[in-house]
């Protein structure tokens, strides 16, 4: 049964594709120009940028869809009745309908239900803090493996349970077996609390040789090209240890502003917003409209 699926997906590679991104924001609508524009810069694919949004607050959720508007995106709101009435259920004690991380998987399973189940394309999923630097193919990238993912561990030594971060997971649902049974839920499983995504465990027990797991390099202890050129001028950004920013794939590549939403409250957060703006103006000279 595997080796024929495998041949199945070999023969489906060899079809050329076309990549949805699928951007996820609750805030930072300043950050939609630089995704579009280093997508539109770096992205060797065919592709479209779709923004969800499902902010609680309207001036926020205006000003998203407003730079959507301005950069000709596809805008798409996420109805609140989802998180009203979720169709993940609730599995732990202390996880409530307004936990940040079920909604995050609440969002992120409606993102997946609803448009890339029934997709033709490639489909990433990512937060609204990660910027493609470098010139990328996603599609030569996944190759003839179904999806692409970062991996998240819990657990003890002996029993760890492995699980996809929802944050940056790309798949090609024309590869997937079972796809309707992909679960981006958190809970306990085996004694072990998993976060966001934490359910993706089950599909992994099951087709783990499908998929191929995403390397993760942290900016403040990674060599680079960009980190040799900038570091100087940027150090919060390539030298502190506190935000935890750091690159998917390769250095220097999809870069993921880990604290992009300041959700520590940070001291130094407008120093550090204002290296990146300086630091993406520089990479995309001559790009801005």
């Amino acid at each position: 049964m595997k080796i024929i699926y495998l041949i199945f997906i070999a023969i489906i590679s060899l079809l050329e594709a076309k990549v949805t991104v699928c951007a996820h924001y609750f805030g930072q609508p300043e950050f939609i120009k630089y995704q579009y524009l280093f997508f539109k810069k770096n992205l060797l694919d065919e592709h479209e940028l779709i923004i969800f949004e499902d902010s609680n607050d309207f001036k926020i959720s205006e000003q998203i869809q407003k730079e959507c508007e301005k950069y000709d995106i596809k805008y798409v709101h996420i109805p609140y009745s989802v998180f009203e009435k979720p169709n993940l259920p609730i599995t732990d004690s202390g996880i409530n309908v307004t936990s940040p991380s079920f909604q995050c998987s609440v969002a992120t399973q409606y993102i997946y239900d609803n448009y890339v189940i029934p997709s033709e394309d490639i489909c990433l999923i990512l937060d609204n803090d990660i910027f493609l630097l470098s010139p990328f193919s996603i599609e030569k990238h996944l190759g003839t493996y179904s999806f692409s993912y970062v991996r998240q561990e819990k657990g003890q030594p002996n029993q760890l349970i492995s699980y996809m971060l929802p944050n940056f997971v790309i798949f090609n649902p024309l590869m997937m077996p079972e796809k309707e049974q992909f679960d981006f839920n958190l809970g306990s499983i085996l004694g072990a609390r998993t976060d966001s995504g934490g359910y993706t465990y089950f599909y992994l027990q099951d087709y783990a040789f499908l998929g191929q797991e995403v390397a993760t390099y942290y900016l403040c202890e990674t060599p680079s090209d960009l980190k040799i050129r900038f570091d100087d001028r940027y150090p919060l950004l390539f030298h502190s240890t506190e935000w935890g920013s750091h690159y998917f794939m390769a250095q220097d590549t999809f870069l993921h502003l880990r604290m992009g939403s300041n959700w520590s409250r940070h001291p130094k957060y407008a120093q550090m917003r204002k290296e990146l703006d300086c630091f993406f103006q520089e990479l995309l000279r001559g790009d801005l409209q």
